[in-house]
């Protein structure tokens, strides 16, 4: 006896071609605007959507303005003493 698998017949009521048929058609052209924060909006030049990015920075505490002043003032520490060392003439290196 041989027994053989029928493959499921799509009734007229499945959604696999009213879901392909749905699916959206536009090929998305977004132009997002500068980051001024954790998210920048952005708007399809094709279509118009509008949809908002999510911005990543390495690094980066958005609205966390300690962290950010603290980093700065320690960079610029470092560059202040690098500039004195070298305009003294002390610990200057030519290679």
């Amino acid at each position: 006896m041989t027994m053989t698998q029928q493959a499921a017949i799509p009734q007229p009521g499945d959604r696999t071609e009213d879901a392909i048929e749905e699916a959206p058609q536009c090929m998305h052209y977004w132009v997002i605007q500068s980051a001024t924060g954790p998210v920048s909006p952005g708007i399809c030049q094709t279509c118009g959507e509008t949809r908002e990015f999510k911005n990543y920075v390495e690094g980066a505490s958005w609205g966390d303005s300690r962290l950010s002043n603290r980093t700065n003032n320690e960079d610029s520490k470092a560059v202040s003493r690098a500039v004195v060392e070298t305009s003294d003439g002390e610990e200057s290196e030519e290679e």
